[in-house]
């Protein structure tokens, strides 16, 4: 039979290995009566452990969860598990835990028996942890042995790497390690230089207690934490202001401690940060999910406008990139009824959600068909990007001179109007770029149509051409106004009337009209027809007509030299 020491020890281990035992089992387990099995769990509930009974022919014994954690048994196998798991949470700088796990690490590789430490140093050494690039690397021996250190006041010697790569030789006092993201610090004073030093703990080299013990000496300010703080955060250069459109909680959860976040209303928030790089600054702003404007600084608004042009280049979406054959029988071969409902998803897509929301596993899942089916199907992006640029086109003809007799400059009046209408149907247009156009056939339809409201007036081949693009562009220029006023509406919270009518009287007052005599003559009237600073509906109607205009006087030019020639002959 066991000492009453010992078997309670066992008696403990075995509570802790399973939820529930009878009395009978325990009792045998322990070679006790039931009468001394009672009096072992009444000790152990005295020391602290809730131990559950259940009277009855069931009856029995388990190990409650109580108001604390009381001393743990663990086999030789559990220890081992335990010491390995804690040294991959210390070195691995798991958020939360890291500093808690070298104090537990401490503990048990102090009382760890020599046979258990070798089993851990074997599997240790053994086994290689995958780690992502980004963050330094520690030991956990080297943490193990300045937190036991930090404990028992004893000194350490170690080489120290500086960042320029110089090696020094380093004497101290260990205080406390704290941990910063993924990096940890010993904050130590040092005893050669007889001052307080922060050290990375991945830049030290074969660091050993000496053995020596010390007096405790309390760190300036008494905050190790805010000792390393201190130490390692630089002055930033740029303090930025910016109005996120987006409710100042969900702004909360990015800036978190690294800023401050004071709500405007539901829907928007000014947001003050500082940084050192504007570059990670702006990244940082795109990163939010959101629209805002940068207020200040300066140089962080040019900064977002470059990485503006910059992503635009890299976004921008081109017809003709893709496998021309594939594009080419995408658009003129007969298309099977997936394929259509392919390319029709797609345009769906892109109408609600942007070009950049068309994606071949987007369009799988909205389809219910599997990812492979569409890419055979379509080929790849590019190539479904031509289909639908000249899918768009399929049902909106345009007019011709023979329709209803309209003549050509009515034709070409209704060419421009159809144009805007179909990019405010599918604004995703205005981001395609056809320098290269994909040649299908309602592309060639419409361009065959477009050219003969302008045939048999006179013109040559490449005026008739160029008549028609200019009439269209200046259809997709409108478009793209137009998009832009409602995006402004969107953005500023007010309407170009609501604009005008509060900057009204302000101009009154600050506009001197000595200064700038004819902008005071046309502003107010122009203003005024407006109700806004401009009108983009306006200048399209404007523009139109001024280039109709110019296509009837270069007819009529035309006209007149061919009379004058025949004249002459």
């Amino acid at each position: 039979m066991l000492d009453p020491t010992s078997r309670m020890l066992r008696l403990l281990s075995l509570l802790q290995t399973y939820r529930y035992w009878s009395g009978s089992e325990l009792a045998e387990r322990l070679e006790v009566t039931e009468r001394t099995l009672r009096r072992d769990i009444d000790r152990l509930r005295a020391l602290g452990y809730p131990v559950h009974a259940t009277r009855g022919v069931a009856g029995g014994y388990r190990l409650d969860a109580g108001g604390k954690l009381p001393p743990l048994l663990f086999d030789d196998a559990e220890a081992v598990a335990l010491v390995v798991g804690l040294r991959i949470s210390a070195g691995a700088a798991i958020d939360g835990i890291e500093e808690t796990s070298v104090r537990a690490l401490a503990k048990l590789e102090h009382v760890l028996p020599a046979r258990l430490r070798h089993r851990v140093n074997a599997l240790q050494s053994a086994t290689v942890p995958l780690r992502y690039a980004g963050g330094p690397t520690v030991d956990p021996q080297t943490l193990t042995l300045l937190a036991g250190a930090c404990r028992d006041h004893e000194r350490v010697r170690f080489g120290y790497v500086a960042k320029d790569g110089t090696t020094t030789a380093r004497h101290v006092e260990p205080y406390r390690l704290v941990s910063a993201g993924r990096r940890w610090y010993l904050v130590a004073f040092d005893v050669d230089r007889g001052d307080w030093r922060t050290f990375r703990v991945d830049r030290l080299e074969r660091a050993w207690s000496t053995g020596a013990r010390f007096p405790a000496r309390e760190v300036p300010g008494g905050d190790a934490a805010e000792f390393v703080r201190a130490a390692i955060e630089r002055p930033q250069r740029y303090e930025a202001v910016v109005t996120a459109h987006a409710p100042a909680g969900e702004i909360q959860q990015w800036v978190r401690g690294d800023g401050t976040v004071e709500p405007l209303d539901d829907r928007t928030c000014r947001v003050r940060f500082t940084g050192d790089s504007l570059e990670w600054m702006a990244v940082w702003l795109g990163a939010w999910g959101c629209d805002f404007e940068v207020h200040a600084p300066p140089e962080l608004v040019d900064q977002v406008q470059q990485l503006h042009e910059r992503f635009g280049r890299a976004a921008a979406t081109y017809t003709g990139r893709g496998d021309l054959a594939r594009s080419m029988a995408l658009v003129w071969q007969p298309r099977s009824p997936l394929t259509e409902r392919i390319v029709r998803g797609a345009i769906e897509i892109a109408d609600a959600d942007g070009l950049p929301a068309v994606g071949l596993r987007r369009i799988a899942d909205r389809l219910g068909v599997d990812v492979g089916e569409v890419q055979d199907a379509v080929g790849g992006t590019a190539e479904l990007i031509d289909a639908m640029v000249d899918t768009v086109l399929a049902d909106e003809p345009p007019p011709s001179p023979s329709e209803q007799g309209r003549d050509w400059r009515t034709a070409l009046d209704l060419v421009a109007r159809a144009t805007v209408a179909r990019h405010l149907r599918h604004p995703w247009l205005l981001h395609v770029v056809t320098a290269h156009p994909p040649l299908g056939p309602h592309v060639m339809a419409t361009w065959e149509a477009q050219l003969a409201i302008v045939d048999g007036l006179g013109l040559s081949e490449v005026e008739m051409d160029s008549v028609v693009s200019v009439v269209v562009g200046h259809a997709e220029a409108h478009a793209r106004a137009m998009m832009l006023a409602e995006h402004a509406t969107a953005r500023t919270g007010s309407s170009d009337t609501e604009w005008w009518t509060a900057m009204e009287p302000l101009i009154e007052n600050a506009f001197d009209p000595a200064r700038y005599p004819v902008a005071a003559r046309v502003g107010p009237v122009a203003g005024a027809t407006y109700q806004a600073a401009s009108s983009p509906q306006h200048a399209f109607e404007f523009g139109l007509q001024r280039i109709l205009d110019g296509v009837q006087a270069l007819v009529a030019a035309n006209r007149a030299g061919h009379d004058g020639q025949g004249a002459d002959s």
